[in-house]
């Protein structure tokens, strides 16, 4: 039943819920499925006289022609023809009124000519980004759906805190008051302790940007969204934010090609916090956020342990360096792909292992001193004239701040006066000024190799490989839609996302007349 509603979710991104009958000869089941994850009742008896009754109501809810009633969000519709084409769409959002209480509603167009992005599983964050036109002045927007685990800093909240910041995307924006998962389910207070999280649905109108990163057609164009990226991530933390998910899909191609600042352009921070607003004690609490491919190599190791360190900023510009050697070994300098060999069997397989064979691997790469001739015969020709120093000099510095901050792991820090625990890192992550400086002086460097040597590859035309949703006919398009530019699926998909500040939920005396648990669900999209 899971496999079933993965497969509804994704044909029909705009399902809040998904719920189906299991009938055998004499018994059914109902099965319920979210973002929270499932829930199911215990069998009953289609033939006595309470079953049948429960029976045929389920039956008659199930063949509802009301939408709401079968889990769709009704803001977004389409026209469809008779034979089923959707030949146009909108999307419907409730923005609030300035300087009033009230709220109007704003109708965007639908771009049916492009896909919305989505994340594949039942259970997590359930993200869709539609690519929206308004037209009555045709400017192009990115309507964001995703489901927030309460107890979390609405994305809204992070993108007031830095509108108008070079090198971030920037919100037109938001709905309040939308669904919540505790709405769709019954019996909740019988649910038992850490089973059940609720997750409240945000919506987002933000500026439209180009592709994700991984889509380059040259190096110039990958490392100035790259160089700019890094400079906006330093102006975050000047800001007292972090990220907290950098990925391939998280940094964007600017729209303006030739305007610094602005030409690679970071997005998606649901998974941001605002340092100064939480202790670090809470931040540990949820560690394990972003994409596992490009964790570093503190977040591995200390990935099992009850007393990890809170992410910190360092964490992030490794996240960068992993990025980095994600597309030149993957990618020739014209985007395409390169050739396999042994760093790109290890990203392939190992990187995307489990935490400990992840740990591994990347810390042989990171730490084991590589001849430039090995280097040379992994890495694409057609990089070497501007990247291979670059890969050099980066590996060089984020080798040196891992075993800094690795030498300090398992240091027990008395606590202060007041009684918090200081910060482990704390000597490290002064030099933050610096540590951006050496980074983006490298990058810049290897920029300007790039306007002094003449272009070896004839331009090639852009080639999205993002997963996106696959095509609106047939499930069976999926499987032309899987990854091949680090896109976030089930072996990358980020750790547990939990509220840190969700109440635990004892179990209630009595019996509901539905058992709830929470179930990956063939696999869940962990935040």
């Amino acid at each position: 039943m899971a496999t079933y509603a993965r497969q509804i979710f994704i044909q029909q991104p705009n399902r809040m819920f998904v719920r189906c009958l299991i009938v055998t000869e004499k018994r059914a089941r109902l099965f319920h499925f979210d973002r929270s994850g499932a829930q199911f009742t215990e069998s009953f008896d289609i033939h006595t006289h309470a079953g049948a009754t429960t029976f045929v109501r389920l039956v008659l809810g199930l063949c509802s022609i009301n939408e709401q009633v079968l889990g769709f969000d009704t803001s977004v519709q389409w026209t469809v023809r008779a034979d089923g084409v959707r030949t146009s769409g909108v999307v419907k959002t409730q923005v609030p009124v300035p300087d009033d209480q009230a709220v109007k509603t704003v109708e965007y167009d639908l771009v049916l000519t492009e896909v919305p992005f989505f994340r594949s599983n039942i259970r997590g964050r359930g993200t869709v980004c539609w690519p929206v036109k308004d037209l009555s002045c045709g400017k192009r927007y990115l309507v964001k759906d995703y489901w927030m685990s309460e107890g979390r800093t609405p994305e809204y909240e992070l993108l007031q805190k830095i509108r108008d910041l070079p090198g971030v995307c920037q919100m037109v924006s938001y709905e309040l008051g939308r669904d919540e998962t505790k709405d769709f389910r019954g019996g909740i207070e019988f649910v038992l302790e850490g089973a059940f999280h609720n997750r409240k649905s945000i919506r987002i109108v933000m500026e439209y940007y180009g592709t994700p990163i991984d889509t380059f057609v040259s190096a110039k164009e990958m490392l100035s969204a790259l160089r700019d990226a890094v400079a906006a991530h330093e102006k975050l933390l000047d800001k007292d934010l972090l990220h907290r998910d950098l990925s391939n899909t998280n940094i964007l191609l600017g729209p303006d090609p030739d305007k610094v600042g602005y030409r690679g352009i970071l997005i998606d921070f649901d998974m941001g916090v605002s340092i100064s607003d939480r202790r670090i004690s809470e931040i540990c609490k949820d560690f394990r956020t972003g994409t596992p491919i490009f964790y570093s190599l503190v977040m591995l190791r200390m990935f099992q342990k009850k007393e990890a360190p809170a992410h910190d900023y360092l964490d992030e510009l490794e996240a960068f360096f992993w990025i980095f050697c994600y597309l030149i070994f993957k990618f020739t300098a014209d985007g395409d792909d390169a050739p396999k060999n042994a760093i790109t069997d290890d990203i392939d397989k190992d990187w995307r292992a489990n935490p400990k064979n992840s740990y591994d691997a990347k810390f042989r790469f990171l730490h084991e001193e590589s001849s430039e001739a090995s280097v040379k015969a992994s890495l694409h020709e057609s990089w070497h004239p501007t990247c291979l120093d670059l890969f050099i000099h980066l590996k060089a510095k984020m080798s040196e701040l891992a075993r800094q901050r690795e030498k300090r792991l398992d240091e027990k820090m008395d606590p202060l006066p007041d009684g918090t625990i200081p910060n482990r890192f704390a000597s490290i992550l002064e030099h933050g000024k610096k540590n951006y400086a050496h980074i983006l002086s490298l990058i810049d460097a290897a920029l300007e190799k790039v306007e002094s040597q003449p272009q070896k590859l004839p331009p090639r035309a852009r080639r999205l490989r993002t997963l996106t949703l696959p095509g609106w006919q047939s499930v069976l398009a999926l499987k032309s839609a899987s990854t091949r530019r680090g896109s976030k699926r089930r072996t990358q998909e980020t750790a547990e996302e939990e509220s840190p500040t969700k109440p635990k939920r004892k179990r209630a005396k009595g019996r509901s007349q539905l058992s709830q648990t929470v179930t990956n669900a063939t696999d869940a999209d962990q935040d």
